[in-house]
């Protein structure tokens, strides 16, 4: 318990139990940009580096072999856990150890957000998956301004999909 009110998923109420946290519209707008930065910066880092660029490329497109694995199972849950290591996985190239540490600590709040976003609704996972396609599509042409774009309109349609964040 103590580990999920760290990833701050619970709120611990002493003598009376835990209270599940609610994600506020704010939370939701900062986490996500906060994700999307990083995102954007390691494709930045990665495009200096073209030899790992292909190692990249590939564990991406086994990520959304996965997730689309989840989505022809139902899977919700695992499709939000598959979206997620994508996204870290994209993180990751970036060799920033100070964000790899900051990103083992909001995991579970991204992951929660994924989920919340395709909840109840599999057309939902699947635009997400499909638009994992096109992103990887940037990174494997070395694209960093278009992957930026693409990733922010990612972050928008999926989860804001009613206005501009």
């Amino acid at each position: 318990m103590l580990q999920l009110e760290a990833w701050g998923l619970v709120r611990l109420m002493p003598k009376k139990g835990a209270l599940i946290t609610t994600v506020s519209p704010a939370e939701r707008r900062d986490l996500l940009d906060v994700r999307t930065t990083w995102e954007i910066r390691s494709v930045q880092v990665i495009n200096e580096q073209p030899e790992s660029r292909q190692t990249l490329v590939d564990a991406l497109h086994a990520m959304i072999t996965s997730q689309q694995a989840a989505l022809d199972e139902g899977d919700q849950l695992g499709f939000a856990s598959h979206d997620f290591a994508f996204h870290r996985r994209i993180i990751e190239a970036g060799q920033n150890g100070v964000v790899n540490t900051l990103m083992d600590q909001l995991g579970p709040r991204f992951a929660r957000l994924t989920y919340m976003a395709i909840d109840g609704n599999l057309r939902a996972a699947a635009v997400f998956r499909d638009e994992h396609e096109r992103l990887v599509e940037f990174i494997a042409a070395g694209d960093a301004a278009g992957f930026a774009a693409a990733v922010r309109a990612h972050v928008t349609a999926g989860h804001f999909p009613s206005s501009a964040w």
